[in-house]
């Protein structure tokens, strides 16, 4: 629920008159002094002016756990919430569940002031509150740098806090009610148990594994100085594995009461099984195992049972396993520029569907996997193993079926012929990925295990090298205020009204633009041709802008007279701005 939506919704809870109404309904007015943007706030104004109770919450019967679980049930409103296997079954209305933490749980201003900024995911506005004062919009954006806000309190930095080898836990073992309720087996919590011998964990088949994250490779040789060392005394073998342009899949799969059962988690950590059940056949086919009888086989994927007659699978026997592949889009009839069958590009995702619509007119496009790790296997964790012997594994297991998966490419990058013979390799190999629009090459460590933090994972795309990356026109199409960027923006800053008198405060409140909103022109040709009205879609958003000498060195580059500084105008001026992006 975001701010608008949650306020209305207290509203009625609290069956409020119209002025303490207005007051929630009006949270992030413009021109209001001592504005802090921040709902939680204004219902913490509005319970102290009901009076719904006293200062304090001692009398109120609500526990810490059974706020968890209201929460939980008002998450299951929002199709996008992973609460697991303790999702609340029959969860009750919003109005209901919120009348039972506003209205009758007997929390205290403060207390609902919390809890509003908790169900936005947002405690900053109270944590670090805006400084409030009178300020002009021009000036409140010529912040201080040393008064920024110090650094949230984050999962990672809560679990560190809480238990010595939770987070360590939480790494292997993805669910954080899970990792609690071992942490409390073990005596812990609150930092009761004192560092000793870390327990060996193991990955569980069913819940998520923390993705490793992929260090920015900015050239060739930085990359390989990044996973080898300067010298490459670090390795002596590098895979550059290619990195296709997909929706990344973490996939569990175990054998229950004889049937199999798939379980997706997103790169998000999200259970996506439901959202990419077109992938369950080719996922089962893969490990050679047959489909539930009421498995659903989707009508585009008629041709995998054809090719699996002449494929035999000749791998183990597996009764678990977790593995990471790539969702690609694959066309089984011709591909645009007279190629022939083969993968997309990842726009087409959104054609197929991954929700188990089929949009092409053909039925020729169909989804497709690139397998490339192998975490767990028939009860055997392989987080500790080498990526050589990961790789080998993965091998063994998985049946190769063409149009439908394959193991993902990759080249051997010999580092004991030296740095510069090394490059030489990965310059081929990334020029040969480019030549194929493919997204780019990861290099792994051949002896680096899962989530090796000595021996990282380099990502080297085109957009990350300076002057490689595609260029489009790009059109600013709106101008507003965002309240992430406005807490950046957060400090104190010398400003002078129009009396002359002198204050520190300065405020980057609702009514300071921070925010530009950028997108494309998509129908260029019937709008040349006259045919169409123009329509614009937006992209992205732009909060972050160029300092002087970057803009001096930009223009320079384009060949453009000089920037002459203005002096603002608080009439209103409109300027014709330029923009280059390289995304």
């Amino acid at each position: 629920m975001k701010e608008k939506t949650l306020a209305n919704s207290i509203v009625k809870v609290l069956t409020l008159n119209d002025n303490h109404a207005s007051i929630l309904q009006s949270w992030d007015d413009e021109g209001k002094i001592g504005q802090a943007a921040c709902l939680g706030e204004e219902v913490q104004k509005v319970a102290q002016l009901r009076g719904l109770s006293r200062g304090s919450t001692s009398g109120s019967t609500l526990s810490i756990l059974k706020l968890d679980r209201l929460l939980d049930e008002l998450a299951c409103h929002s199709p996008f919430s992973d609460l697991g296997t303790e999702r609340p079954k029959n969860p009750r209305s919003r109005e209901a569940i919120l009348y039972e933490i506003y209205s009758a749980s007997g929390l205290s201003p403060l207390a609902l002031s919390y809890v509003t900024q908790i169900i936005l995911q947002d405690l900053r506005p109270i944590t670090c509150p805006l400084p409030t004062g009178h300020h002009h919009p021009s000036i409140a954006l010529q912040l201080s740098a040393s008064c920024k806000p110090p650094p949230p309190l984050d999962i990672f930095d809560a679990m560190a806090t809480w238990d010595w080898e939770m987070r360590d836990m939480y790494r292997v073992c993805g669910d954080l009610d899970a990792v609690c309720r071992e942490v409390e087996r073990l005596g812990g919590g609150a930092g009761r148990r004192k560092p000793g011998k870390a327990t060996s964990r193991d990955p569980i088949v069913g819940l998520h594994v923390e993705i490793p994250k992929c260090e920015k490779g900015r050239s060739i040789q930085s990359a390989l100085k990044m996973i080898a060392g300067p010298n490459g005394y670090k390795t002596k073998q590098v895979w550059a594995e290619t990195k296709y342009d997909g929706e990344r899949m973490q996939i569990h799969v175990w054998m229950q009461d004889g049937e199999p059962c798939v379980k997706i988690y997103s790169k998000s950590k999200r259970d996506s099984t439901k959202d990419r059940k077109n992938t369950h056949s080719i996922i089962l086919a893969a490990l050679g195992l047959r489909a539930p009888a009421t498995g659903y086989i989707p009508q585009h994927h008629q041709p995998l049972s054809k090719r699996l007659e002449s494929i035999p699978y000749t791998g183990p026997l597996v009764t678990s396993v977790i593995l990471e592949a790539e969702m690609l889009p694959y066309n089984e009839s011709g591909r645009k520029g007279g190629k022939g069958p083969g993968i997309e590009e990842f726009w087409h995702l959104g054609g197929i569907s991954s929700r188990g619509l089929d949009n092409a007119q053909d039925g020729s496009r169909h989804l497709y996997l690139s397998y490339f790790d192998i975490l767990h296997i028939n009860g055997q964790s392989l987080l500790d193993q080498s990526y050589n012997s990961r790789r080998s594994l993965l091998e063994s297991v998985i049946r190769i079926i063409p149009g439908f998966c394959q193991l993902a490419e990759r080249t051997n990058i010999d580092i004991s012929q030296g740095m510069a013979s090394a490059a030489a390799q990965l310059n081929a190999a990334f020029q040969r990925s480019s030549d194929r629009l493919e997204e780019g090459l990861v290099l792994k460590a051949a002896e680096s295990t899962y989530n090796d933090r000595s021996l990282r994972w380099i990502k080297l795309k085109k957009d990350y090298i300076p002057g490689y990356g595609d260029c489009v026109d790009l059109a600013i199409l709106a101008i507003g205020w965002d309240k992430d960027r406005a807490r950046q923006l957060r400090g104190k800053s010398s400003v002078v009204d129009r009396s002359g008198k002198r204050s520190l405060s300065a405020i980057v409140g609702p009514s300071v633009m921070t925010t530009l909103y950028t997108g494309v022109l998509t129908n260029k040709a019937q709008v040349a041709q006259r045919k169409q009205d123009p329509h614009f879609e937006i992209l992205f958003r732009v909060s972050y802008g160029l300092t002087k000498q970057q803009l001096a060195e930009l223009n320079n580059a384009l060949g453009r007279p000089p920037f002459q500084t203005r002096k603002f105008d608080p009439s209103g001026v409109r300027h014709q701005v330029r923009f280059s992006f390289q995304l």
